[in-house]
């Protein structure tokens, strides 16, 4: 308890700091850089100490705030994310030229405003605190899209996450506050039994929250906001969007599926099987993009896809494997889009078509779009590999037929992927017209980072076998 209490305290202070950055010097952006590292391995030590104490029902900290393995492992992905997008916003965030007139000031407040609110979402200990923190990462995410983005359509996409946002935020309202009806009250700690109500009308509530997560995750058919808004945002925003804001539809489900309970096998499976084709679409869409963000994008509601089956299936397998396929994403992706960022800095567009001969131009990061591309197929002994192991033994215990939707699956992923680092690291390179961007070291140094966390989190994936304790 002392000791997730610091964790927060030092959240606090890091976001206190990130505030004023646009005043600070080198040094000071560096202890901020290094406050935030702090935070976020608290928070992992934290997590790790519930996995193995194998708490079961988490911890409330007060009335306010509850969280257990699951939503300490989120708060660590989080402050990870934070710092790398950070780290990667040469143009929106110069450490080296900070200044009162050079506009980091608003940038920054993004920043803190989107870790504060994602903080403060994995930890929420309410239904309604949990619907507001949902909905208001919005507006941050709306900010850096408008303010930042690059093109003049950055007003259609805020405009669509606007309206998927809001189209999907009533019918989850609706949920929170029948349930509020039924149970009589809003805390988890009285609703966490699961079981409050069955039937027609469970199963109805059950897909007034479905509607809300299946949209932040998203879901195929309800992912047109996301293209767009990857498209159209800021190296940072793109970096928050996969890496946090996507998780919050899983977490969602992890939260509320136990509350509502399970409906009818047939509805249950047809909701795997629309999840199976959602994730295959998407898949076919990857090799069909010429555009390099819009493919990362679609490959995000590909996996996203397999968290949707691992929930769903309530195998405890099936929950834990999910947890590291969101964990994993959620630092993959946001690199992705890190070095996809470098790579148009270089070429000065976005067309893979146009983009060619990364490997004469820049090997270090040619490396590095290799060893992502493979960590994003899921190569071993990664945690993307892992994870989709056990998805797809999930997948197959529920039902064996879908064992041809799992290999169609995976071997569009794979092709994607290759495609995606052939396409632009081999080729003739066109010198003439193209200016040379400067990667920064401290770039370098946290996709190293993350390449060391993903590789070498396996050691650790016997703990996150522990979750399935907890329902």
């Amino acid at each position: 308890m002392l000791f997730s209490s610091v964790c927060l305290y030092l959240v606090g202070v890091s976001l206190s700091l990130l505030l004023f950055c646009g005043g600070l010097s080198f040094f000071e952006v560096g202890v901020l850089v290094g406050v935030v590292v702090c935070c976020s391995l608290g928070c992992c030590v934290w997590s790790l100490g519930l996995l193995y104490t194998q708490v079961e029902g988490g911890v409330y900290l007060g009335s306010w705030f509850y969280g257990d393995g699951v939503s300490a492992l989120m708060v660590f992905m989080s402050c990870l994310v934070v710092m790398l997008s950070m780290v990667c916003s040469d143009k929106d965030l110069k450490i080296f030229n900070l200044g009162l007139g050079s506009g980091v000031g608003g940038f920054s407040v993004c920043l803190a405003g989107l870790m504060l609110n994602s903080v403060l979402f994995f930890y929420c200990a309410s239904l309604f605190s949990f619907y507001v923190l949902l909905e208001s990462s919005l507006f941050p995410t709306l900010l850096l899209i408008l303010c930042w983005g690059y093109q003049p359509e950055r007003l259609q996409a805020g405009m669509l996450i606007v309206l998927y946002t809001v189209g999907s935020s009533m019918p989850f309202l609706f949920g929170v506050v029948w349930l509020y009806l039924i149970s009589g009250s809003d805390s988890f700690s009285i609703i966490m039994g699961g079981g409050l109500f069955g039937g027609v009308m469970g199963g109805f509530v059950w897909l007034l929250f479905l509607a809300g997560f299946l949209v932040k995750l998203p879901m195929f058919f309800l992912h047109s906001w996301l293209p767009k808004a990857h498209v159209e945002a800021p190296v940072s925003g793109s970096m928050i969007l996969a890496g946090i804001l996507l998780k919050f539809g899983g977490f969602g489900f992890w939260r509320f599926l136990p509350v509502v309970s399970t409906v009818g096998s047939g509805v249950l499976e047809g909701l795997l099987v629309f999840g199976f084709i959602g994730g295959l679409m998407s898949s076919v869409i990857c090799l069909l993009q010429s555009d390099l963000k819009a493919l990362i994008a679609y490959s995000s509601v590909s996996h996203m896809s397999l968290v949707i089956v691992g929930m769903l299936s309530f195998y405890g397998l099936g929950w834990a494997s999910s947890v590291c396929m969101m964990f994993a994403h959620g630092v993959c992706s946001p690199c992705l889009f890190a070095l996809a960022n470098y790579s148009y800095s270089y070429f000065g567009s976005r067309s893979m078509m146009l983009c060619k001969g990364l490997l004469m131009a820049s090997p270090g990061i040619s490396f590095m779009w290799f060893i992502f591309c493979s960590l994003n197929l899921g190569c071993p002994p990664s945690l993307n590999f892992f994870s989709e192991v056990m998805l797809v033994l999930v997948g197959v215990s529920f039902y064996s037929g879908f064992i041809i939707l799992f290999i169609l699956m995976l071997v569009l992923g794979g092709a994607y992927s290759m495609h995606l680092y052939c396409s632009l690291n081999h080729g003739p390179y066109p010198w003439v017209g193209y200016s040379c961007g400067v990667v920064s070291d401290r770039m370098i140094w946290g996709c190293w980072f993350s390449l060391m966390l993903l590789f070498f989190c396996f050691v650790c994936l016997d703990l996150s076998m522990v979750v399935q304790y907890y329902y």
